[in-house]
C-alpha cells in the first residue's frame, strides 16, 4: 500500500471516543534532573560525556521531541529515561520522578511502554491478531475476553485501522499493511496496557512526510484525549509533523540547546542572533545550526555551539526548570503519587504462567502462514532426502556395500544437522519481538524458550518422517518397521540438537552472518570429529578435551580415573578381539578385563554393529552369575564357567569382567601340555547345561515386557554367513542357487526358534585357557554379546565348524570328535534329540566350512577352496536327504553311529 493512500484510509483528526481504559489520571508530570552519563575514551582513556547535565519535564497531555544531529545523546537520553538497555561500562548519575516522588524499576514498567525505531511485528499476523495477541500477553487474566474484545475494537477505531483489521502485517513473500500503518500498529499494541508514559524512539523512521505526520497526528490525538505523557526522538520532521509536537528538547554534544515549548524555538534563536530565513522548516533550521560535522570552518563552529550551550544553560528558562523540578520533589503530596507506585504488588500484567499458551499460539498460526518458517525448510529437506536415495538407490544388504551404508547414514545425520542453519533467519525475528516484550515486561526467556520448543518439535519431527520416508526406503535400508523407527528416531534428536545448537549460537551472537557462520564452524567441527572421518584415537589432545575416548588406552586412562580409582596401566588387548578390549592392572596387583563396544569391530571397522548388543551381554552373564539362576556360573564337576561380571556402565557401554587370562582355545591348540579331547569334552558338557538347564533365563531387562525375548544384533549376525554364501559359491564357481535355497529352508529359521538360551558366538576363539601347568586347566567362556534364544544346534554347529577347522590345520588332536560325543551323551541324559536338530546342526557347520575360510584366512586358495567343496557337498546331500553321505562327511564320521541313531526320532 502506498504511503499517498495513508491518509486516505484513516479518519483525519478523529479518535475513538470510548477506549476509556487508556485514560491517565495518576500520573501528572514526569521530571528528570542533571542526567549525566560518562564513558572513557578507547584510545586515551580520558573521559568523556555522552550526556552532561540534562533535565526536562513533561506534562499529562503533553508531547516532547528529543531532537539533535547523530551522535547527539538524544537516544542515550530515551533509553535511560525509559529505564532501557544499559550502556556498557558507562557511570550514570540520574533522577527521575513520576510526580515529583522516585521510582522503581518493576513499578515504572507497570505505567510506561517504549516504541522501538523498527517494527517488530509479526508479518504472517492480521492487525487484529497483533492486538490480540499483545492484549493476551499484557493484560492479566481477570480481564474477561469480551473486554479484552472490546479494547482492541476501540483501539483500531482509534488509530483508523479498522479496514485493515483482517490484513496482514507483511512478509517478504506476502504484501501486507504499508509502512504508516505498521508504525501505527506498533503504538497500539503498545497502548493495550494503558500506558500512562508512552517512549518512542524515531517513530518516523523510513516514512515519506505524509506516512509521517499521519502516525504522529494519531498519537498526538490520543495523548490528548487521554492525558497521556509522549516523549519520542524524531529526526529532522517536516515542518507540519514537527508543529504537532508540545514541547523540544533540543541536543547536541550531549548538551541542551534548548528545552522548551515548540513554538517558542524560532524565537529563541532569532535572541540569540541566528535568524530563520523565510520558507524554511523551523527542524531543518536548528538541526543545521547546532550540526558541527559538516562545517567549513571548525573553529567558528565550535564557538557558535559553545554559545549556544552557555546561553541556554544560563537562561531564565533553565533556571525556571531546574526550580519547577525541586518544587515538584518538595512538595508533592502522597496523593498524587500513582497507586502502582504505592502498592507495587498489584500486578497490571498477566502472569508468566498464562503468556505461555498465547505464545504458543501465535508461533503456531506464524508457523503454517509464514512458508519461509518451515515451508522451504521442509521442501529443501525432502529435496535433500531424494537426492539421497536416489544416489545410494536400493543397496543390497551385502558385505561389499557395508561402507557404502555407512556413507549414507553419515550423510543423513550430517546434513540434516548441517542445513538446520536455515532456521537462523526464523529464529532471530522471534527473538527480536521477544527481546522488545520482554523489556516492555511481558514475559521471560522460560515462556519464550517453551513456546518454541512446543511449536517446533512437531515441525522437526515432521520433517524427519518425510526426510525417512524417502531415504530410508529408496537406500535400500533393513526392511522392518524396527529399524525405520529407529532411524527416525536418531534422525529426529540429531535434527533436535542442531536446532538447539543455532538457538543457542543465534542468541548469544544475534547478527545474522556472524551466526550462520559460528552454527557452520560448529556443525563442520562436529562432523570432521565424530569418528567417521578420522578415526578418533587420531586426534590430537586438542580435539580429544571435550569427551573421553575409550577406542584407546589414554582415553580409558582419563575415564578411570574420573570414574574409578586409576589403575597402574591399562593395556590393549590384540588378537581376535571384537570389541575394543583391555586389561587393566590395579595398585593392589590385580587384573581386570575391560570391554568397550563401538558400533564396528575392533578387527574390522567396515562390519557394523549396534553398541547395543553389550546391555545383553551383561544381562545373561548377571542371570547366570544369581544363585536363584537354574544355571551356576560352574556346573557341578565342571572346570569350565561363564566369565564373571563385575561392573556395567550402561551409557559409555563399558564391561568390566574378570580376567580369564591371555590365550583363547585357539590359540592354546598347539600346546601340547593340553589334553585337547578332555577340554572337548568339558565344553560340550558345559553347553549342554546352559541349553537345557537356562532356557526359562529371559533377555528382556526389568523395565522390558518379558515378550522381547532377543537380541536382535545376534540374530542378524547368525544371518550374515547364510546371505554371504551367495557371493562364496560365486567366487569358486558353485550355483549360487543352492545358496538360495539353503536361505529359504534353513537361513530364516530363526525367527522362529525358541528352543533356548544360545551363546551366539560359541567358538574356541570365545574360550579363555589358563593354569597349564595344572591340570585339568581352568576354562572361561566369554564374549556373550550375541547371545539369544534359539536352536541349541547353532552354537553346536558353529564351534563344530571352528574345531574342524583347528583338526585340520593344526595338528588333528581331536577336538571336534570329542565335544560332538559329549554333548549327545549328556544331552541324552536330559532329552532326546531327533533328524531336525541334526539336521540343523549339519547345515550351520557345511554354510560356516563354505563361507568362513573365503573370509578369514586359514591356508592358501586351494585349501580354501578345497573348503568351500566339503561345506558345498555337505548342504548338497542334506537338500536330497542323503544321510549316509551326511554321516560320512568330515563332522560326523568319527562319530556317525551316536549321531546316526538320532535320525530314527523327528
Amino acid at each position: 500500500m502506498s504511503s499517498s493512500s495513508t491518509a486516505e484510509d484513516v479518519e483525519k483528526g478523529r479518535v475513538g471516543s470510548d477506549y476509556a481504559h487508556l485514560n491517565n489520571d495518576e500520573v501528572k508530570s514526569f521530571g528528570w534532573a542533571d542526567v549525566t552519563v560518562t564513558v572513557k575514551d578507547r584510545t586515551s582513556q580520558q573521559p568523556i560525556d555522552l550526556l552532561s547535565n540534562v533535565s526536562g519535564m513533561v506534562e499529562a497531555g503533553e508531547m516532547m521531541a528529543l531532537m539533535g544531529p547523530s551522535g547527539s545523546g538524544k537516544t542515550t537520553l530515551l533509553n535511560i529515561l525509559a529505564h532501557r538497555a544499559a550502556i556498557p561500562k558507562a557511570t550514570i548519575q540520574q533522577t527521575l520522578r513520576i510526580n515529583g516522588a522516585p521510582t522503581t524499576l518493576a513499578a515504572f514498567r507497570k505505567l510506561s511502554s517504549y516504541v522501538e525505531q523498527e517494527d517488530a511485528l509479526i508479518g504472517s499476523l492480521t492487525v487484529r491478531e497483533t492486538l490480540y495477541f499483545a492484549a493476551q500477553l499484557a493484560l492479566p487474566s481477570s480481564i474477561p475476553a469480551s473486554s479484552r474484545k472490546a479494547l482492541i475494537t476501540s483501539l483500531l477505531a482509534s488509530f483508523g485501522l479498522t479496514a485493515q483489521a483482517d490484513t496482514l502485517i507483511g512478509t517478504p513473500i506476502r504484501k501486507g499493511v504499508s509502512g504508516g500503518q505498521k508504525r501505527r500498529v506498533s503504538v497500539a499494541s503498545q497502548l493495550i496496557t494503558s500506558p500512562k508514559l508512552l517512549f518512542l524512539d524515531e517513530p518516523t523512521s523510513g516514512l515519506d512526510s505524509a506516512a509521517s505526520y499521519e502516525v504522529i497526528k494519531f498519537v498526538r490525538d490520543i495523548a490528548k484525549k487521554y492525558r497521556i505523557l509522549v516523549i519520542a526522538s524524531i529526526h529532522q520532521p517536516s515542518t507540519a509533523t514537527f508543529g504537532l509536537f508540545d514541547k523540544l528538547m533540543l541536543l547536541s554534544r550531549g548538551k541542551c540547546v534548548y528545552n522548551g515549548e515548540v513554538k517558542g524555538v524560532q524565537g529563541w534563536f532569532e535572541g540569540l542572533g541566528y535568524e530563520m530565513p523565510l520558507y524554511t522548516n523551523p527542524a531543518e533550521f536548528v538541526i543545521d545550526l547546532i550540526n558541527t560535522d559538516f562545517s567549513q570552518d571548525s573553529n567558528i563552529a565550535s564557538q557558535r555551539l559553545t554559545h549556544l550551550h552557555t546561553s541556554w544553560a544560563t537562561s531564565p528558562a533553565a533556571a525556571t526548570l531546574s526550580e519547577n523540578l525541586r518544587v515538584t520533589a518538595v512538595t508533592a503530596p502522597t496523593s498524587h503519587i500513582p497507586s502502582s507506585l504505592s502498592a507495587p504488588s498489584s500486578s497490571t500484567h498477566a502472569s508468566p504462567l498464562s503468556t505461555l499458551w498465547p505464545l504458543i499460539h501465535r508461533s503456531f498460526i506464524k508457523s503454517y502462514r509464514d512458508i519461509v518458517a518451515y515451508g522451504i525448510r521442509i521442501a529443501m529437506y525432502l529435496g535433500l532426502a531424494i537426492m539421497m536415495g536416489t544416489v545410494w538407490l536400493r543397496l543390497s544388504p551385502t558385505q561389499s556395500n557395508i561402507q557404502a551404508f555407512t556413507n549414507a547414514i553419515f550423510f543423513g545425520g550430517a546434513f540434516m544437522s548441517f542445513m538446520a542453519v536455515a532456521y537462523i533467519p526464523a529464529y532471530l525475528e522471534d527473538l527480536a519481538i521477544y527481546q522488545k516484550e520482554r523489556a516492555n515486561g511481558l514475559y521471560g526467556p522460560t515462556a519464550f524458550m517453551l513456546a518454541n520448543f512446543v511449536v517446533g518439535v512437531p515441525y522437526l519431527f515432521l520433517i524427519t518422517i518425510l526426510f525417512s520416508v524417502v531415504s530410508y526406503w529408496l537406500g535400500g535400508f533393513r526392511p522392518s518397521a524396527e529399524g525405520f523407527w529407529i532411524w527416525v528416531l536418531w534422525l529426529f534428536l540429531d535434527l533436535l540438537a542442531a536446532e538447539s545448537l543455532v538457538v543457542l549460537l543465534s542468541s548469544l551472537i544475534p547478527i545474522f552472518v556472524v551466526a550462520l557462520a559460528a552454527t557452520a564452524f560448529a556443525n563442520g567441527l562436529w562432523m570432521c570429529v565424530n569418528g567417521f572421518m578420522v578415526q578418533p584415537d587420531t586426534l590430537n589432545v586438542f580435539w580429544r578435551m571435550s569427551s573421553y575416548d575409550l577406542t584407546n588406552e589414554q582415553g580409558l586412562q582419563e575415564y578411570l580415573e574420573a570414574h574409578q580409582s586409576a589403575p597402574t596401566s591399562v593395556q590393549l588387548l590384540s588378537g581376535g578381539s571384537a570389541n575394543y578390549v583391555y586389561r587393566i592392572t590395579k595398585h593392589d596387583g590385580s587384573t581386570r578385563i575391560l570391554k568397550h563396544a563401538e558400533p564396528y569391530l575392533h578387527s574390522n571397522k567396515d562390519f557394523a554393529l549396534d553398541p547395543t548388543r553389550m546391555d545383553y551381554e551383561a544381562r545373561i552373564l548377571e542371570a547366570l552369575s544369581s544363585t536363584e539362576s537354574p544355571l551356576p556360573a560352574t556346573p557341578p564337576k565342571s572346570n569350565v564357567h561363564a566369565v564373571q561380571l563385575l561392573s556395567y556402565d550402561k551409557t559409555n557401554k563399558l564391561l568390566e569382567i574378570e580376567d580369564g587370562g591371555s590365550r583363547n582355545l585357539k590359540d592354546a591348540y598347539i600346546d601340547l601340555k593340553l589334553d585337547i579331547p578332555h577340554i572337548g569334552e568339558q565344553l560340550g558338557r558345559w553347553l549342554v547345561a546352559l541349553h537345557v538347564f537356562a532356557k526359562n533365563i529371559s533377555l528382556a531387562s526389568p523395565d522390558e515386557d518379558r515378550g522381547i525375548n532377543n537380541n536382535p544384533i545376534a540374530v542378524n549376525i547368525y544371518r550374515y554367513p547364510y546371505n554371504g554364501l551367495h557371493t562364496a559359491l560365486t567366487q569358486f564357481g558353485y550355483d549360487p542357487q543352492l545358496a538360495d535355497l539353503i536361505n529359504e529352508r534353513f537361513g530364516s529359521l530363526i525367527a522362529t526358534d525358541n528352543e533356548c538360551i544360545c551363546h551366539g558366538d560359541f567358538w574356541p576363539g570365545n574360550v579363555l585357557v589358563r593354569d597349564v601347568e595344572q591340570q585339568p586347566v581352568d576354562l572361561t567362556v566369554v564374549d556373550w554379546e550375541l547371545v539369544r534364544r534359539g536352536t541349541s544346534a547353532t552354537d553346536v554347529g558353529q564351534f563344530a565348524a571352528e574345531a574342524f577347522l583347528l583338526d585340520r590345520f593344526r595338528g588333528g588332536r581331536g577336538l571336534l570328535s570329542a565335544f560332538l560325543h559329549a554333548y549327545v551323551v549328556a544331552r541324552e541324559h536330559t532329552e532326546a534329540l531327533g533328524k531336525a536338530w541334526l539336521t540343523r546342526v549339519v547345515v550351520h557347520w557345511a554354510v560356516h566350512i563354505a563361507f568362513w575360510p573365503t573370509m578369514v584366512t586359514w591356508s592358501n586358495e586351494e585349501e580354501t577352496k578345497i573348503l568351500v567343496d566339503v561345506g558345498v557337498a555337505t548342504l548338497e546331500n542334506v537338500l536330497k536327504e542323503d544321510w549316509e553321505k551326511v554321516l560320512e562327511s568330515p563332522l560326523l564320521r568319527d562319530v556317525r553311529e551316536r549321531y546316526a541313531t538320532l535320525l530314527v526320532r523327528p
